[in-house]
């Protein structure tokens, strides 16, 4: 085996094709990552026939003395093979030894549990990797379940939930979805919430909503440069999607609902002279009149909040990433006002469709909390579509250059600057 530094397109092609990719694995987000600030580079492990076995995407980030190397989600191996991972751990260990690094930190896109909707484990997962990596070196940090706090790690993958696609059509693919979403799928058409993809120009729309949510969910949102970036980066392999809402057609639309309704009712009404005594009638009569309330309760709400929004109001959005492996529901905003239009359902079929469509393997709707007591409401979305979280592996960090680092994590406690 040869440890090597990578060309960008080399290093494409190797995760274009493997199992692990994803986006936090790519050329592109290591150009979001530079155009941030952040150093990143390429290395790989090449087999005796020259041929690449194993790779990562890596940042490199300034500390107070040295540098912290970090592979976020990979590095991209087979973490069975023991050999590979030792040798890979050793060989950029010295690598960054070179390029003065204090620290390496490898966040593997490895998952260990796979857990039923109420949280018991239906599968354990590559039961080598946690000590394999150990024996490589690594101090490990398991995932741990999201706090009271309600904020997630700024550290590990945690916990993701998962919907495999390669074995869906279109028609099974909505047959899959749990009797919740189908009922919501089902009303939507009536709400009159269309899709459009946003241009660049309208990013700061976007980010806006997204600090909103952030603010209202107690987390820190991206700031307006990194969608633009990743805009521009990513190019067709990125969607920003707005669920947008006409109000005045709406409202429209359920006039007219009424107006149709009352038609039927005149209809009954005169039969109901011609047979007074006819049940039927009567029946199909106050059937008709109880459908008239739940419109006029939509004009109402439709009216209040076109005075506070205007005419057109944008319900929910979301970013997505495309890659051959998964469709990554990455950022998104909800606005909790619109919550009777069902729009984050429009928005998660048609990206699922579009999955299925392009014979994507997964679709990874990203974090939950790694709790199932319930309380978790976004997991409870996300289970609708059907699906199951997964557990990452953890975070195992190596010292490149063991005894300064013992002696300033020693400081640091020192100091009480853990």
């Amino acid at each position: 085996m040869q440890f090597k530094q990578v060309s960008a397109d080399e290093f494409m092609k190797f995760e274009a094709k493997h199992p692990q990719g994803t986006f936090y694995q790519t050329k592109y987000q290591a150009e979001v990552l530079s155009e941030r600030g952040a150093e990143t580079g390429f290395v790989g492990v090449t087999n005796d026939d020259g041929t690449l076995i194993a790779a990562a995407m890596y940042s490199q980030r300034k500390l107070r003395v040295g540098y912290l190397f970090e592979v976020t989600a990979g590095p991209l191996m087979d973490y069975d093979d023991k050999a590979l991972v030792s040798f890979f751990a050793d060989q950029m260990t010295a690598y960054c030894k070179a390029k003065k690094g204090l620290l390496l930190r490898w966040l593997p896109r490895e998952f260990v549990k796979q857990f039923a909707d109420d949280g018991h484990v239906v599968k354990q997962m590559h039961e080598n990797t946690v000590p394999d990596l150990k024996a490589a070196g690594f101090s490990y940090t398991p995932v741990t379940p999201v706090g009271d706090d309600g904020h997630f790690s700024k550290i590990s993958l945690g916990y993701q939930f998962i919907k495999p696609l390669s074995d869906l059509t279109e028609e099974t693919l909505r047959k899959s979805y749990r009797k919740p979403v189908k009922s919501a799928l089902k009303k939507a058409p009536a709400y009159g919430v269309k899709l459009r993809q946003i241009g660049y120009d309208e990013l700061g729309q976007f980010q806006k909503y997204t600090t909103a949510t952030a603010k209202r969910r107690g987390f820190k949102d991206k700031p307006l440069d990194f969608y633009q970036k990743c805009y521009k980066t990513y190019g067709d392999n990125i969607k920003f999607i707005f669920a947008e809402l006409n109000l005045p057609d709406f409202i429209r639309e359920q006039q007219d609902t009424i107006r149709k309704i009352h038609e039927n009712i005149a209809k009954e009404d005169a039969a109901l002279v011609e047979y007074p005594d006819s049940k039927s009638h009567k029946t199909k009569k106050a059937q008709f009149e109880k459908q008239i309330a739940p419109h006029e309760k939509h004009i109402k709400i439709a009216e209040d909040l076109r005075a506070q929004y205007g005419d057109v109001a944008v319900p929910a959005g979301a970013m997505f990433i495309i890659q051959p492996q998964e469709i990554a529901y990455d950022f998104s905003f909800t606005n909790e006002d619109f919550k009777i239009f069902l729009a984050p359902y429009v928005i998660q079929d048609h990206m699922l469709t579009l999955g299925v469509q392009k014979h994507i393997t997964n679709y990874n709707f990203y974090n939950v909390t790694g709790t199932f007591d319930g309380h978790d409401g976004v997991l409870r979305f996300k289970q609708g579509f059907d699906g199951s979280t997964f557990e990452t592996v953890g975070v195992f960090e190596r010292p490149v250059r063991p005894v300064l680092y013992k002696c300033i994590t020693t400081l640091q406690h020192v100091l009480g600057r853990d």
